[in-house]
């Protein structure tokens, strides 16, 4: 039971989100451009994303990712992409 209750309750803030967005949306299209306001969402989402990802590495002691590189693609044979390695 526990575990449904959590589930309504991550699907009532999910779609608090979406509701209050456009609402949100509306409010600052007023007094920015359009341009602007996706600016300052990306910053946002970006700070946010970085907090997490920290928050997730020191809760299991594990350090983040210093390069991204196609070690991890499915398709690094395939794609073409010159990268370099992850490891070096």
């Amino acid at each position: 039971m526990e575990h449904q209750r959590r589930a309504d309750l991550m699907l009532l803030l999910t779609t608090s989100f979406w509701g209050i967005s456009n609402c949100l949306t509306a409010i600052c299209l007023r007094d920015m451009q359009p341009l602007t306001l996706n600016a300052f969402r990306f910053v946002i989402a970006f700070l946010v994303l970085g907090f997490v990802i920290a928050v997730v590495c020191a809760l299991s002691k594990k350090q983040p990712p210093k390069k991204l590189g196609c070690a991890g693609c499915p398709n690094a044979a395939s794609c073409g992409a010159k990268c370099e390695e992850a490891d070096a």
